[in-house]
C-alpha cells in the first residue's frame, strides 16, 4: 500500500548522501507511531556506512527503546546483518553482536537467523570477493553446531548454490564447505547438508 511505497521511497532517498533525508530519516525514526515506519526508517540508516554517526545514533535509539523486548531485537540484529557493507568491516561488527547483551543467543534459531542467515542473503557481505564472507558463515556454522545442529545445517545450506557463482567464488565457497567437513566433533546433520553440497 502507500505506507509500504513511501517506506521504500525513503530507503532509496538514503542513498543519495543528503545531510538533510538523513536527518529528516533520524526523526521519522524517533517519532514513528508503528513499528513498519520505524523499522523502516532504521533500515534506511542502517544502510549508511558504517562509522557514519547517524547509523550509530539510529541503533542506539532503537536498542535504548526496545531492549527489554527479545522479539524486536531480533529485527534490530537482522536489519544490521541485512544491510549492505563491505565484509571485512562487516564481519567483525557481527560477530560482536552475537552476544547475550546484544539479545542474541547461539541456543536460539531465531537469533541464529536473525543474524547469521540474514547476512547470508547480502550480496557485497556474504559473496565479497575475497572470501571474508564465506568464512564468516562458515565459522558461524560450526560455532552454532556446537550447541544447535539443526541451526548449524540449515546455516550450511547457504552454500549449496554454490555452483551458479562465478568460478572464484565457488573455489572459495567449496573450501569453506571443505573445512565445515574436516571439523572434528561436526553433527551428522551439517555433514550430510555439506557433504550434499559437494557432490
Amino acid at each position: 500500500g502507500g505506507r509500504a511505497l513511501r517506506n521504500k521511497a525513503l530507503f532509496y532517498l538514503a542513498l543519495l548522501g543528503d545531510p538533510a533525508v538523513e536527518a529528516d530519516l533520524l526523526e521519522r525514526q524517533r517519532h514513528a507511531t508503528n513499528m513498519t515506519d520505524e523499522l523502516a526508517a532504521l533500515t534506511a540508516l542502517v544502510g549508511l556506512p558504517l562509522g557514519h554517526s547517524l547509523r550509530d545514533q539510529a541503533l542506539s535509539l532503537f536498542l535504548a527503546k526496545w531492549s527489554g523486548h527479545s522479539l524486536v531485537l531480533l529485527k534490530w540484529l537482522s536489519v544490521q546483518a541485512l544491510s549492505e557493507q563491505p565484509a571485512l568491516l562487516h564481519c567483525p561488527l557481527l560477530q560482536a553482536l552475537a552476544q547475550p547483551r546484544c539479545g542474541f543467543s547461539l541456543t536460539n534459531p531465531n537469533s541464529v537467523l536473525a543474524l547469521f542467515w540474514s547476512f547470508a542473503q547480502t550480496a557485497e557481505g556474504f559473496h565479497a570477493a575475497d572470501g571474508s564472507g564465506y568464512r564468516f558463515l562458515a565459522d558461524a556454522v560450526l560455532q552454532v553446531d556446537a550447541v544447535n545442529h539443526q541451526g548449524a545445517a540449515r546455516l550450511v545450506k547457504c552454500f549449496s548454490g554454490w555452483r551458479g557463482w562465478d568460478l572464484s567464488r565457488q573455489v572459495l565457497a567449496t573450501q569453506q564447505l571443505s573445512r565445515v567437513l574436516s571439523s572434528e566433533g561436526l553433527s551428522a546433520n551439517v555433514f550430510e547438508i555439506a557433504s550434499k553440497s559437494m557432490c
